[in-house]
């Protein structure tokens, strides 16, 4: 619904007198109160996909995941007698 409003909000804004009065009544309402202009975005903007975190370790960073280190095998120089 707020993505609709904003898009409404452009459409009425579409010469330039409206663009000048849309630009300047944003430029005066974050430099005034900037949380409140961005508290309208937080329905839009803070969107997740539901089911979870993404990434490869699930901890949302997208890093692979990281293997435990394998203490039993030995390289070639550790074999030798």
């Amino acid at each position: 619904r707020r993505a609709v409003r904003a898009a409404r909000l452009n459409v009425l804004t579409t010469g330039r007198a409206g663009t000048a009065v849309r630009n300047s009544a944003l430029a005066a309402l974050s430099k005034v109160a900037p949380s409140l202009f961005l508290r309208g975005f937080d329905g839009v903007a803070d969107w997740r996909p539901p089911g979870g975190p993404s990434g490869a370790d699930g901890d949302g960073s997208g890093a692979p995941r990281k293997l435990a280190a394998d203490h039993t095998r030995r390289g070639p120089e550790e074999n030798t007698p």
